[in-house]
């Protein structure tokens, strides 16, 4: 099976760590449509560092996870998760994070 966009986002927070080696922490809260979900994890829409950085300084990631395998018996319920990506060193062009989900987005200042 393949990961796939989380249900919603409900929030995101980033952080940046004095290093060495410097950190941007970035911590995302969301719903999944049943029980059961693995792997959640937050997904750059690009490499990082990128050689051409966005002009809008916003890092995009996708909040994906692992669905239960197919047949499995799960209740239709809405369940949190939680992702958290750790950037080394990150690049000075990040101003602001946005958490795309299936249903929704948010975009948080750095």
């Amino acid at each position: 099976m393949s990961r796939t966009f989380v249900y919603s986002v409900t929030s995101a927070t980033a952080t940046r760590r004095a290093g060495p080696p410097t950190q941007l922490v970035i911590e995302a809260a969301g719903m999944v449509t049943t029980p059961g979900w693995t792997d959640p994890g937050l997904d750059p829409k690009m490499t990082i560092p990128e050689i051409e950085p966005p002009k809008s300084g916003i890092l995009e990631l996708d909040f994906m996870a692992e669905p239960p395998p197919p047949g499995t018996f799960v209740p239709q319920v809405l369940t949190p998760s939680k992702a958290t990506l750790v950037i080394e060193n990150p690049p000075g062009w990040i101003t602001h994070v946005r958490v795309q989900a299936k249903s929704n987005d948010i975009t948080i200042k750095v």
